[in-house]
């Protein structure tokens, strides 16, 4: 873990409220077109996670002309907040983990070439199953 000076710690913080104005400004100017830039993506469909990131990627902005960041620097920021938008993304699309371990079951139980234990559709391209054979058959196969 990174410790910052005390010394370093209150520049940034003279910084960023000494400036309030100029960061605020930049934030609702910048804001929009990030979250525009991340709509864009095709692993991005919620406009409030794009709008949340968006925000952070204007602040990044902000913080990087009065700390002077590098351009790598800066860059590297706003890949990673980016790359923390998609993951978020993906955490929301997915499965509740009780439905996870359903299916995982589900797929244990009928890995083998025989007839399906627990599917008891005719057709092929749906699944019925009785939940209480599920539990039995779960149980008989711990």
């Amino acid at each position: 873990m990174n410790i910052i000076a005390v010394k370093h710690l209150s520049f940034f913080l003279r910084q960023a409220v000494t400036n309030e104005a100029r960061v605020m400004e930049t934030i609702k100017n910048n804001t929009p077109v990030y979250e525009q830039r991340l709509l864009s993506l095709p692993d991005i469909k919620s406009v409030r996670i794009a709008k949340n990131h968006a925000q952070i990627m204007a602040l990044a902005d902000a913080l990087s002309e009065l700390l002077k960041l590098h351009l790598e620097q800066h860059k590297a920021i706003h890949t990673c907040i980016q790359q923390l938008a998609i993951e978020r993304q993906q955490a929301i699309g997915a499965d509740h983990p009780v439905v996870q371990q359903f299916w995982e079951i589900y797929e244990y139980l009928n890995n083998d070439d025989k007839d399906p234990v627990l599917n008891h559709s005719r057709n092929d391209e749906l699944i019925a199953i009785n939940l209480n054979n599920f539990v039995r058959v779960a149980s008989e196969n711990k």
